[in-house]
């Protein structure tokens, strides 16, 4: 019964970066957040699916759920916004990472 517990923990932990990870998708954004750029590898930067409203999408979804964690769970309230910022970011590193 306790590692039920503690999988029902980490669950109520990570899901606002779930959420954030997987909104993005749904916004169908247009502007990639590199501009079409190219890096010195003449690579793009982080590619044509990464974009500003797929960004800001992710992040309010992922703001949302951490806030209503932050009510019903006794987060801290900046649990709210930096678990799904991180997962944003660490996204558009892989996406960069992928590229190289």
């Amino acid at each position: 019964m306790e590692l039920i517990a503690l999988i029902i923990q980490a669950l109520k932990f990570i899901f606002p970066a779930y959420c954030a990870n997987a909104a993005p998708v749904l916004a169908k954004g247009k502007k990639p957040l590199d501009h079409g750029k190219n890096f010195l590898d003449n690579k793009r930067i982080l590619g044509a699916n990464k974009t500003y409203k797929g960004f800001l999408f992710g992040l309010a979804i992922g703001a949302a759920v951490g806030t209503i964690d932050c009510l019903l769970f006794d987060f801290p309230w900046p649990f709210a916004i930096l678990t799904p910022l991180g997962a944003l970011l660490g996204d558009l590193a892989g996406a960069f990472l992928k590229r190289r």
